[in-house]
């Protein structure tokens, strides 16, 4: 993908309501799930460092 194809791709997503239908579809079913998974990952790992800190307070008392 080069610069141009970027650009131009960067500035329809900024023109949103200037899209087409299916583009909207497309980029919602491809930019949704990558954004739920950037989320689930680190709310994961957040509670994951919590439980740790959590059980480490427990066990060292």
């Amino acid at each position: 993908m080069d610069g141009e194809k970027v650009i131009k791709a960067f500035l329809t997503l900024n023109g949103f309501k200037s899209v087409s239908l299916k583009d909207k579809v497309l980029w919602i079913l491809f930019y949704v799930p990558f954004l739920l998974v950037i989320t689930w990952i680190l709310v994961g790992q957040g509670l994951y460092m919590l439980l740790k800190w959590m059980k480490g307070k427990f066990v060292s008392k």
